[in-house]
């Protein structure tokens, strides 16, 4: 169980007074966090950075932004009594079994580890200097040693993608700080990865999610399997669809994904899924 070392105290609008605590892997981005003593910084950076001179009310810090979210993770997994990863799942990650609470929470911690005092104002004019001047861009990202991380950093530069430039701030300075810990770098980068980088190019052959997890209908979920373990895989379901010839003493199976489609499938909750999947991505 956490402990009172790893597990923090505030005041935070919406919630009020409360304690979030932070473990497995959030508890490694936290001892970063306080290695740095970012908290203090993010204390006085404000959220919606200068749109907060515009909005009324929209004057919170960053330090009470990351702690509403995870507050509000520890809710979701308080809602299902009886086990703290209940709500929220776990991913299988190298063989080591990640709970879903700690990565969200890990996700929230890195992923503000890097923004600037002006948030988007600030980082957009570091982001346009870095494609005017391609020195600066090298020495920006030359603490980066993961290929996959460098080379999304790259792209997000070159497509002039303010929105993720962030990020980008927050794995240099995971590096920098974090010179001889090349474990703790490893594992950073890999989680960090999850969140950032295309599936396909992260080398894994089975990834898998189900929807009741994302605000979708229960029963239902999604596989992905790399194409060529698919190809040499048999069906395990009969029924229409799945066949292409039937002769008497052998069958042929047909090309995928009908392969795996035997029968109706469960239409009515995949489109449920579908939109659940909308609302999480228009609200971000």
């Amino acid at each position: 169980m956490p402990g009172e070392t790893n597990r923090i105290t505030a005041s935070l609008p919406i919630l009020g007074k409360v304690s979030i605590s932070f473990y497995s892997c959030a508890e490694r981005a936290l001892e970063l966090y306080k290695k740095q003593d970012e908290f203090k910084r993010q204390k006085d950076i404000r959220h919606l950075g200068l749109i907060s001179n515009v909005f009324e009310g929209a004057s919170h810090t960053r330090y009470e932004y990351v702690l509403l979210q995870a507050g509000l993770t520890d809710l979701l997994d308080n809602i299902h009594k009886g086990s703290s990863t209940a709500s929220q799942g776990s991913l299988m990650i190298e063989g080591k079994e990640y709970p879903g609470n700690g990565l969200i929470k890990t996700w929230l911690l890195l992923s503000n580890f890097g923004h600037l005092k002006n948030t988007i104002g600030d980082e957009k004019s570091l982001l346009l200097f870095s494609l005017q001047q391609p020195g600066f861009k090298s020495q920006l990202l030359s603490p980066i040693h993961d290929n996959l991380l460098r080379n999304w950093s790259e792209s997000t530069i070159e497509r002039f993608d303010y929105v993720n430039f962030h990020h980008i701030l927050s794995i240099r300075r995971i590096y920098k700080e974090l010179p001889r810990q090349l474990d703790f770098q490893n594992e950073i980068a890999k989680l960090y990865k999850l969140l950032l980088i295309d599936i396909e190019k992260l080398d894994c052959d089975f990834f898998a999610f189900s929807a009741h997890k994302m605000l979708g209908p229960t029963g239902v979920g999604v596989l992905w399997v790399r194409k060529e373990i698919l190809e040499t895989m048999p069906p395990f379901h009969g029924g229409g669809d799945m066949i292409r010839e039937v002769h008497k003493y052998e069958t042929t199976w047909n090309d995928l994904p009908y392969k795996f489609e035997a029968g109706t499938p469960n239409i009515a909750d995949v489109i449920g899924f579908s939109a659940a999947i909308d609302y999480l991505s228009n609200i971000g």
